[in-house]
Parts: structure tokens; C-alpha cells; sequence
């Protein structure tokens, strides 16, 4: 039976999960704050301008359409119990490279098509790198802490259980036991034309009881 803390402990993990991924869609709708067509958003500590973009309002809308798509990325790395899940880390690469890119066009005005060689002897390649290096590390780390791989070694561990029962009580079945069984069955079946079909039925279900492990 499992631990009620263990489940306590598994329900509030599940609940935060849940909490993050209905709070996502509306943390995409916050660009919507901006005035429309604003040249700049002053919000006190913080001033934001559009720079090649012209307005404020479009320039949170590319970047928050890619946070969008590297926070449902992210949940789904954190909370998947597969080993196939680091596949993930390849297209939250390619977000972060997107929202850099969205940041430097905004800069300087300079939108480089994306590619392979372009990416790697630019600049904004090592800008990629120092995000998502420690990126990634979080999110493994957060993995690790939700323990969500833990379920498959936890069903694991009760197979490998039932199984050793079950082989444990097959090495005390009795061999004397299943001599004298299978003679009562080969008895049984000569007697087959002598008894109608309901008691030939209940005989061979006592023997078949006597035969279970």
C-alpha cells in the first residue's frame, strides 16, 4: 500500500503543474496592457522600446508568442518520464535563438535568415549559448526534484514484487502434491463417461483449485 504522505506529497506536485500551465495562456495576454501603437512603455523601473519595430504592443507580441512556446516546452520536459524528453531541449534551443533574434532585430535592425553557419559565426550564437546552458540546467534540476520518473521505478518495483511471490511460491509447491493430482486427473478422465457433464465439471474445477499458486 502507498505511503498517504507520498500520495500528500505527489498531489500538491501535481497541483502546482496545474496551477502553471492554466496561469500560462494569460501571462501571453499581458502585452495587451501596452496602448496600441505606443513608441514606448514606461512601467517605473523599466523602460521598454520597440527600437526597428516601431510599436511597443507588436514588439511583446513576437516576444511573448515564443515565452508562450518555451514555457509549454518546458513543462512538458519537466514533468515527462521519458528518456526521449532531452529531445525537447533542441526546439527550446531554437525558441531562445528566436527570442534573441527578435531583441537584436529590434536593436540593430539587422534580421540575419536563420541557419546553421549563421548561427555558429555569429555573436548571437554565444548569446544563445549563455542563456540556454543554464537554461537547461535548471530545468533538468527541476526534473529531477519533481521526481517524475520515479513512477515508472515505483511500477517496476511492484512487478519485480508479484513476481517473486509468485516464484517464491512455485518453489513450495509440493512435487509429491502434483504426482497425486495428476493421478486423480488421469483418473478423473476415465471416469468421464460415467459422470454427466455438471459433476465432471466440479471435479475438474476442485483440481484445478488444488493446482493454484
Amino acid at each position: 500500500m502507498k505511503n498517504p504522505l507520498v500520495n500528500n506529497k505527489e498531489l500538491k506536485r501535481d497541483l502546482v503543474v496545474l496551477i502553471i500551465i492554466i496561469l500560462l495562456p494569460f501571462t501571453f495576454y499581458l502585452y495587451t496592457i501596452v496602448p496600441t501603437n505606443a513608441s514606448y512603455f514606461d512601467i517605473g523601473f523599466l523602460t521598454i522600446s520597440p527600437g526597428y519595430y516601431d510599436y511597443v504592443d507588436y514588439y511583446l507580441w513576437l516576444l511573448f508568442v515564443k515565452i508562450l512556446t518555451i514555457g509549454i516546452l518546458s513543462i512538458w520536459f519537466v514533468t515527462c518520464k521519458h528518456l526521449w524528453k532531452y529531445i525537447l531541449l533542441f526546439p527550446i534551443f531554437l525558441e531562445i535563438h528566436k527570442i534573441l533574434s527578435i531583441v537584436d532585430f529590434a536593436n540593430n535592425g539587422v534580421n540575419v535568415p536563420f541557419s546553421f553557419m549563421s548561427l555558429v559565426s555569429g555573436i548571437l550564437f554565444w548569446k544563445i549559448m549563455l542563456v540556454f546552458v543554464p537554461y537547461t540546467f535548471i530545468l533538468i534540476f527541476i526534473s529531477i526534484r519533481m521526481n517524475y520518473n520515479n513512477i515508472n521505478s515505483i511500477n517496476r518495483e511492484k512487478i519485480n514484487e508479484e513476481i517473486n511471490q509468485q516464484l517464491y511460491a512455485v518453489s513450495k509447491f509440493d512435487y509429491k502434491d502434483y504426482k497425486l493430482i495428476n493421478k486423480e486427473l488421469k483418473l478423473l478422465k476415465k471416469q468421464k463417461l460415467t459422470m454427466d457433464k455438471k459433476e465432471y465439471l466440479i471435479a475438474l474445477i476442485r483440481i484445478r483449485d488444488r493446482l493454484m499458486i
